[in-house]
């Protein structure tokens, strides 16, 4: 996991700060790793450790419904989105980072996701860069 470490592992001495919620990610992936429902579940989470706005009943709970569903149900207005959030081709920490760059780019562009605020955004981002490493 050497390419995990570099990312989730930071921590500035100087400054003493650390990732924990990307950390706690980092390892919920590789735990449940092929598990969608789980996968879904644990972004949630970590979306609400590192922001506000994506809560289980505005959000969260659609989108584990999505992802143990597969997705097959049709979707209208934001739920549209949550959809695709949870559509992933690989149910990894590939599938979370992917899901994670589409919850940005909705919350940018559409005024339903507006609420939706990342306070924490060095871990969003590392997250995000999770997608580009290959780890388990």
């Amino acid at each position: 996991m050497p390419a995990f470490s570099r990312i989730a592992d930071r921590s500035y001495s100087r400054w003493n700060v650390t990732r924990p919620a990307l950390e706690t990610l980092v390892e919920a992936t590789a735990a449940h790793r092929g598990d969608p429902l789980r996968l879904a579940a644990d972004l949630v989470a970590f979306v609400n450790r590192i922001g506000k706005g994506f809560s289980p009943s505005a959000f969260g709970n659609r989108l584990v419904s999505e992802a143990a569903a597969g997705c097959v149900r049709p979707a209208r207005g934001k739920f549209t989105f949550v959809q695709v959030m949870a559509r992933v081709d690989t149910p990894d920490h590939r599938g979370v980072a992917h899901a994670l760059r589409e919850l940005e780019e909705v919350r940018r562009a559409n005024k339903d996701f507006a609420q939706i605020e990342m306070d924490c955004h060095a871990e969003f981002w590392g997250a995000i860069r999770l997608g580009e490493t290959t780890y388990g």
